[in-house]
């Protein structure tokens, strides 16, 4: 197997990820800088119902002391919990949420306890942007923008096991073995859609590598067609 056709893609869609982070990025500068960061989300309100579904859940002791903190500090100062200060502890719940996986990558009890509150918050979140968006509130709708644009993101790479390896730097002959000589119809359909947007030369090269490796398949040590090869 020549790696090259499959390097070469390999290549385009890492280009095309990091065009989208850079777009995701760019959204979210963007939105920081905006007009109606300043606008008063409910600390109190935040905190109450954030130690609520922790008692519920009976998650309260699992909470590392870093997001007790947050937690706290919101409690006395409920007028600082804004709209541009809520984006700042959504990005700090999930770099604590990512810190406390246990090293296999399965959730601890910090984990779970620290997705309650980043749930609570992403909910009020939500519901607040909505309502600023619609009174035009230009921060708010960069916000939502920038949400949109890392959910459609997250959901290509999650619903495509190529990208996933990608993501992850497998190397490009195991990719070809993985998910284009083993790939089932759905993925490869997938896959080729994908290609074909970044790189279509990609694909031809591809199918170009699949007819060679059916063909030495197919092709006995005595230089005759062999189908049990195949």
């Amino acid at each position: 197997f020549r790696s090259g056709a499959m390097d070469d893609a390999l290549k385009s869609i890492q280009g095309q990820l990091g065009q989208n982070k850079d777009y995701i990025r760019t959204i979210y500068n963007s939105a920081r800088n905006a007009d109606g960061n300043n606008v008063k989300l409910g600390g109190d309100e935040f905190v109450r119902e954030a130690n609520q579904v922790l008692n519920d859940n009976f998650a309260s002791m699992s909470l590392p002391a870093s997001v007790k903190s947050i937690l706290k500090h919101f409690e006395k100062n409920p007028d600082e919990f804004t709209l541009g200060k809520s984006e700042e502890i959504i990005k700090r719940l999930n770099q604590a949420h990512q810190a406390s996986l246990k090293p296999n990558g399965t959730a601890s009890s910090e984990t779970y306890a620290i997705g309650l509150v980043r749930d609570v918050l992403n909910n009020r979140q939500n519901t607040t942007l909505q309502n600023l968006a619609s009174q035009n509130n230009p921060a708010a709708e960069l916000y939502q923008l920038g949400r949109k644009a890392h959910g459609f993101n997250a959901n290509q790479i999650e619903s495509m096991p190529l990208l996933q390896d990608a993501v992850k730097g497998v190397e490009p002959d195991k990719l070809f073995n993985k998910h284009v000589l083993n790939g089932n119809v759905a993925e490869l359909k997938q896959t080729v859609d994908l290609l074909n947007n970044v790189n279509p030369q990609a694909v031809n090269d591809i199918k170009q590598q699949v007819i060679e490796f059916i063909s030495n398949k197919a092709v006995n040590q005595n230089g005759q067609f062999s189908p049990a090869g195949m």
